[in-house]
């Protein structure tokens, strides 16, 4: 880690607390109440993590969309009933030493803690007052008012409220969600083994924690300079191959197939984008390198995220239509905003054109309100993309923060070299009025390196 830790972030069910049985069983009960089969444990413990609405898609695909939101009113009174019963204390326990390292990290006043969770507010609320631990955490993210893990807007959110870069935060969780929402957001990773997704799904993890006593030595460790040991899975084959099958590519290992982290089959629709896979794993030396491996780490998202849930990715991605980057300006100077306005009045003008989505413009910090019809068009767009083209178009859109400009980067529209800068205007812009920052450009380079990543994995797509 370069630079002093400064925020700790951590999960709240399966890391902090053991509300496993509660979760099983209330969502056992919404199963049952609504004449469905339930889902068996495993598969549960699989989804814990991820919002309500995205976990019930998961379990049980294919349902029409009005049974989903049963489910998840069903789950929410089933739990709340269980809660009631059992008592918070007995019904979401903490982990052995878990309170022990709160107060001693606490009570370190270089350190700021907070929690992003796929709970609810009022959950979150309900269990921190009850275990007495709402004083230890200076930020609080919740599933209702963000996007679902592993979408980085949790952790965005918690470092700008307080101030904090994403070198010097990290995020402690238990499931493949929390170490990709870390990644997502630029943000160390620790990987805890007592919780609900085993060892092989935390991957992205930088420090794996088998004992909840072993994260303040984990952290001091990265605090001394030695830096997070990332992860230490070792090269075991001589060569990385494509080999086709009869759903498409897929690449071996020697003679192992790949797997994604959910043991799905690592099945990829174009030969091209096969062999790019297959180019980053043979381009490891000894220890694997997840961060250097981007084609893989979209295909695995894709293929165990956004293919399950489709439908609910795409609504993530086409909701920034909403909240456009380039239909939100500035008041003042008069330089910055006529530098806006040549950047993306352009993009506003192709939107309307070639997407047929007119979108209004907006000045200062009130909300826009983007017609009904270009919103409907926009979402249109993201929902035809495929599996992979998904996943890849999600990174575009998430990186620039506009769904203008993630479409134009899908269609080739401009260079992805002058989209990109396109969505760095204001960054630019503050740079030249107080001057460049070391933590900003690096934190530039590598969403500049990850947003061409997904250009070109898209277009591979193709």
């Amino acid at each position: 880690m370069s630079g002093p830790l400064r925020l700790i972030l951590f999960d709240v069910d399966g890391t902090l607390v053991d509300s496993q049985d509660d979760i099983v069983r209330a969502m056992e009960l919404s199963f049952e109440a609504l004449g469905l089969t339930p889902p068996k444990r495993l598969d549960i413990t699989g989804i814990i993590g991820l919002s309500l609405e995205i976990a019930v898609v998961r379990l049980m695909p294919g349902l029409a969309e009005p049974l989903y939101e049963d489910l998840v009113a069903e789950y929410k009174t089933a739990y709340k009933g269980l809660r009631a019963f059992n008592g918070t204390p007995q019904s979401s326990p903490l982990y052995p030493k878990a309170r022990d390292v709160l107060q001693s990290l606490w009570a370190r006043p270089e350190y700021l803690l907070g929690v992003a969770t796929g709970k609810s507010r009022r959950g979150l609320d309900i269990l921190l007052d009850k275990h007495g631990l709402r004083d230890y955490f200076i930020t609080a993210q919740c599933a209702d008012v963000h996007p679902s893990k592993p979408h980085p807007a949790m952790l965005q959110a918690a470092l700008a409220e307080t101030g904090i870069a994403a070198k010097n935060a990290v995020m402690i969780g238990d499931t493949q969600f929390d170490m990709e929402m870390a990644g997502a957001a630029g943000v160390h990773a620790i990987g805890v083994t007592w919780g609900y997704h085993e060892v092989d799904r935390l991957v992205c993890a930088d420090h794996i924690a088998n004992d909840f006593a072993q994260i303040p030595s984990i952290l001091n460790y990265s605090l001394a300079g030695g830096g997070m040991s990332g992860w230490t899975k070792k090269r075991f084959w001589q060569d990385a191959t494509v080999v086709q099958t009869t759903a498409g590519f897929t690449v071996h290992l020697d003679d192992r197939a790949l797997k994604t982290p959910a043991k799905a089959d690592f099945i990829v629709p174009k030969r091209s984008l096969a062999d790019a896979v297959a180019t980053e794993w043979q381009a490891q030396v000894d220890v694997v390198k997840p961060d250097e491996m981007p084609f893989t780490r979209t295909v695995n998202s894709a293929l165990d995220k956004v293919a399950p849930a489709h439908s609910h990715v795409a609504d993530l991605v086409a909701d920034y239509a909403e909240f456009d980057l380039i239909c939100y300006r500035a008041e003042t100077p008069q330089a910055l905003i006529d530098r806006q306005a040549v950047a993306w009045d352009p993009l506003v003008s192709w939107s309307a054109r070639a997407l047929l989505a007119p979108l209004n413009v907006s000045f200062g910090l009130m909300p826009v309100v983007q017609p009904a019809d270009s919103l409907a068009r926009l979402r249109r767009h993201v929902h035809a993309m495929s599996t992979f083209q998904l996943a890849a178009l999600h990174d575009l859109v998430a990186l620039s923060g506009s769904l203008v400009i993630g479409l134009a980067a899908a269609r080739n529209h401009l260079e992805v070299e002058d989209l990109w800068n396109l969505s760095r205007v204001d960054e630019s812009w503050q740079a030249e009025q107080w001057g460049d920052d070391e933590t900003a450009i690096a934190e530039a380079g590598i969403k500049r390196e990850a947003f061409f990543c997904a250009h070109s994995f898209f277009d591979l797509c193709k």
